[in-house]
């Protein structure tokens, strides 16, 4: 998570020197239980808002998720990303039905 920070305040300093705004931060693979800071949500929010930018945040779902009746992404498959989940402005899912449903009107 230092790293992160240092990023973004770096990349932010940075282009305000050319009058410029960073526009956007994406976090790609996001593991909470690798992230030693007790509250990462809250700090990825924390920068979102001292920055002024948005930050994207790519979540995996646990295989448990998988095992459901209709393999639809529910919002409690975030149990191990719980601070994301709690400190978030939006969550999405992306679900491709075709992938699971052979008769699916998507295919």
């Amino acid at each position: 998570m230092r790293e992160l920070k240092e990023g973004i305040a770096q990349a932010h300093k940075d282009l305000s020197q050319k009058d410029k705004k960073l526009g956007l931060v994406v976090v790609d693979g996001w593991d909470e239980s690798r992230v030693p800071d007790q509250n990462p949500g809250r700090a990825l929010k924390q920068m979102a808002q001292k920055y002024e930018i948005p930050i994207l945040v790519r979540c995996g779902l646990p295989q448990e998720s998988l095992e459901q009746q209709d393999f639809r992404p529910q919002l409690n498959d975030l149990h191990e990303s719980k601070s994301i989940e709690l400190n978030s402005d939006l969550i999405w899912f992306v679900h491709r039905d075709e992938v699971y449903h052979e008769k699916s009107a998507f295919r």
